[in-house]
């Protein structure tokens, strides 16, 4: 009797063993299975990464989608999804793509950043004020930039002037970027707002800083909006000079003039 319980024992291990040296290559299939997907993965972003450059939304959010059948919780590709849906001004879709963004982790500045450009790019002003409080209110918003600022006046200094002025404001207290981007956004919202004679002071520090022909010719309207048709006159001719001096004596062509 114990000798046949000793070979069941036996039996039993030797089976033991074969499940458990099974279960070890199952476990490798499985670890090269994930790598191979890992792979595949990093060639989907890159070619995402790649159409975006080219400026081909279609081909990005094509390899947005192939990336995600194999990880739904890549950040990088929800993000690319995300400005890709909005190049091609399918907002409600896009806005899905940075929702799961956020989702993934609502204290990580990215997807707050994703977001508040589609409320820019549909110029909803509450949402996208709201949005940057929001990054301005995280603790881990502490790395955050005046390019956040800067761009969202960008896009709102025809619209939304005063909004774009008081975004510049807060950008200059982190440290503006683009000093010439910056006050040529903050010329077009005071012409915006009426206020030509604050409009020819920040085109006239331009020009003192930045003496190109573009400048003139900006203030030079902003002389015409305020009735200085002598000053603008003068800008004029002024700009006029300066571009032959930069391009071997051509004179200078507007686009009107086309």
């Amino acid at each position: 009797m114990s000798g046949r319980l000793y070979f069941s024992a036996l039996i039993c291990a030797s089976l033991a063993a074969g499940f458990a040296q099974l279960g070890c290559l199952a476990g490798a299939n499985a670890q090269a299975l994930s790598d191979a997907q890992a792979q595949e993965l990093k060639r989907h972003i890159a070619a995402a990464e790649r159409a975006q450059v080219e400026v081909d939304p279609k081909g990005t959010l094509f390899e947005c989608n192939s990336g995600l059948r194999i990880d739904p919780k890549s950040r990088k590709l929800l993000g690319l999804a995300a400005d890709a849906c909005r190049d091609l001004e399918n907002f409600d879709q896009a806005m899905k793509f940075a929702n799961q963004l956020v989702a993934l982790d609502p204290q990580d500045i990215a997807g707050h950043r994703v977001r508040m450009r589609l409320y820019t790019f549909r110029n909803d002003r509450k949402l996208s004020k709201q949005e940057l409080n929001d990054l301005l209110s995280m603790s881990r918003c502490k790395n955050i930039t005046a390019a956040d600022y800067e761009n969202r006046a960008s896009r709102f200094k025809l619209s939304y002037p005063e909004l774009a002025l008081a975004d510049l404001k807060a950008a200059r207290k982190l440290g503006t970027e683009n000093e010439e981007h910056s006050l040529m956004v903050e010329a077009l919202a005071c012409e915006k707002l009426g206020k030509h004679k604050e409009a020819v002071a920040i085109y006239t520090k331009l020009i003192k800083d930045y003496p190109l022909g573009n400048h003139l010719r900006r203030r030079a309207k902003a002389y015409g909006r305020w009735n200085k048709l002598d000053l603008q006159k003068a800008d004029l001719e002024e700009a006029e000079r300066v571009h032959r001096g930069l391009y071997n004596g051509a004179p200078f062509r507007s686009k009107s003039h086309k």
